[in-house]
């Protein structure tokens, strides 16, 4: 597998209500590779694959991000924008939403505890991004948008 193969695994657990948008972008450097967005938000996700996770526990696993991608993603989360890097390996994936994990990394005993199959991070995708019942389901009924005032 591949990280095209992984986030194509991810997408195929996503509901259709939830809008998943895969961007390939030559023009504008930096650009994460996914956008999603639902009744209760939108998100933005930089993918990175590992072919092989390291053996020792305490090697930090750290996304390689270069430095538009790195940029990018800390001004958007600046500004409010919400942004996660998903590390992808033939052992599972991992949700990384805050900035000081895309440019530390943790280390891998950490990395291994905290792995979910592609099911699992297409859920917790759902469930940032998707209002849910009390039962877990997901509501289709958009938020009504704020009115943009004129000048």
């Amino acid at each position: 597998m591949n990280e095209h193969g992984y986030i194509r695994s991810i997408h195929r657990h996503l509901p259709p209500e939830l809008l998943k948008w895969k961007i390939h972008d030559n023009y504008a450097g930096g650009v994460p590779d996914c956008f999603y967005a639902g009744a209760a938000g939108q998100l933005w996700v930089e993918y990175k694959w590992i072919s092989k996770l390291p053996t020792r526990p305490e090697t930090v696993v750290k996304p390689k991000l270069s430095a538009q991608q790195l940029a990018w993603l800390i001004k958007m989360s600046g500004l409010s924008i919400p942004c996660a890097v998903i590390i992808g390996s033939p052992d599972g994936g991992l949700l990384l939403n805050n900035p000081s994990e895309w440019s530390q990394g943790l280390v891998n005993k950490e990395v291994r505890e905290r792995l979910r199959n592609a099911k699992q991070i297409a859920k917790k995708l759902q469930t940032l991004c998707m209002e849910t019942d009390e039962n877990g389901n997901t509501q289709t009924v958009a938020r009504q948008p704020r009115n943009i005032k004129e000048d």
